[in-house]
């Protein structure tokens, strides 16, 4: 009975933890499904493009305006367009702009219309990710703890007018290109690539880079289309609030799974409880995530390599302590502040020379070098040492 309240349990952890995957992207969210890092490499790709987000159905935003070598990026969990959707993306693409989609979930009318059928595959292990860079070489395999457990791929396309551009771990399709007109369609299946989790493992982010490098470089605009926020159907388009039930009960396997899952756990409940010896609990000591933070802090800003920044806060810190410390303002870092400190500190006259000149460097450097800065680090550490 045991092992089986455990496989239930482990069932419903891994359909929560499948929901979540159908939470909103958020434009400028630094979570873990958020796209604030692929913001920024979107203005790296395209520098010379301007990029505008939007909720808006897919009709109402192509039709807005007449566009010339734009592309519009859909990223939305499930893309389910309606018939003037489809109508307005034919219209915009034969004009010679691009559409690039990055979804896991598309409705009956979309695949009809593109002719093209996708599958989700549960317990899969082909958590890695391979592009086609320029249609010469393979980039890849990419991996990633966020695509394990579950793959999406195509089933089938039309082959004349499709190019296949990346494959999954097993060697599926599940990023491809349909010509139409004068432009194309990108489809890629897993959003996941666009997230900050994925873009800040390894060298994930040299994936999604030649994943949108398809995209014309000439391209002068870019509309970005995401899913709205409120729960409710929205022109099409599935609801993206991650509602654990919701999810469970529009795939089939999963409904039937958790519905026998439910009927063994009544049945554990009605002939296993009796009374029986509580077991005695085991206090676990208190953990201290003071140094699990400080690692995670410290890594965002090594990769962001921003020295200018650390600097900064570290001359902030230091001019706490010595608010605190010493009393003395520190507004303003004239020489009577210097001579002030120098007194009731103590401290050598060269090193407080030394340290005035490097928060001066600090301040007025745009890049800061690595060795500049481990410099200042030191020697403020050197005074707080007195």
């Amino acid at each position: 009975m045991k092992l089986i309240f455990c496989l239930y349990c482990c069932f419903v952890v891994f359909a929560q933890s499948m929901a979540q995957r159908k939470g909103t992207l958020q434009k400028f969210s630094k979570a873990f499904n958020g796209l604030y890092i692929f913001n920024d490499q979107l203005k790296e790709i395209f520098p010379m493009a301007a990029a505008e987000y939007t909720t808006n159905s897919v009709a109402s935003t192509l039709k807005v305006k007449s566009f010339y070598h734009s592309a519009y990026i859909v990223i939305v969990n499930g893309f389910k367009p309606s018939a003037t959707d489809l109508n307005s993306m034919e219209e915009y693409m034969r004009e010679g702009n691009n559409i690039f989609i990055v979804a896991g979930e598309f409705n009956s009318s979309c695949n009809d219309f593109f002719k093209f059928e996708t599958s989700l595959d549960f317990f899969d292990t082909a958590n890695a990710l391979t592009v086609k860079a320029g249609n010469i070489e393979e980039l890849g395999p990419f991996t990633s703890k966020r695509l394990a457990g579950y793959s999406n791929r195509f089933l089938q396309y039309d082959s004349a007018k499709t190019t296949v551009l990346g494959y999954n771990k097993n060697g599926t399709p599940n990023f491809i290109r349909i010509s139409r007109g004068a432009g194309s369609l990108y489809i890629h299946l897993h959003p996941e690539m666009l997230m900050n989790y994925f873009l800040l493992e390894k060298e994930n982010y040299k994936y999604t880079e030649a994943a949108l490098s398809y995209l014309p470089r000439n391209t002068n605009e870019i509309l970005i289309k995401l899913a709205k926020r409120e729960s409710g159907q929205y022109s099409g388009e599935e609801s993206s609030n991650g509602d654990f039930f919701s999810f469970i009960k529009n795939n089939p396997n999963l409904w039937a799974a958790f519905l026998l899952g439910l009927g063994l756990f009544g049945t554990i409940v009605l002939f296993g409880f009796k009374r029986r010896q509580r077991e005695i609990p085991v206090v676990e000591p208190v953990k201290n995530n003071t140094l699990e933070f400080t690692k995670t802090i410290g890594d965002l800003y090594f990769n962001q390599k921003n020295n200018s920044d650390i600097a900064v806060k570290k001359i902030l810190f230091w001019q706490e302590h010595i608010r605190t410390r010493f009393q003395i303002p520190t507004a303003h870092l004239s020489r009577e502040f210097w001579e002030k400190l120098q007194k009731k500190s103590g401290a050598p006259p060269q090193m407080l020379e030394q340290l005035e000149t490097q928060i001066m460097i600090a301040r007025t450097a745009t890049n800061l070098s690595d060795r500049d800065l481990v410099y200042l680090c030191n020697t403020i550490d050197q005074f707080n040492k007195i």
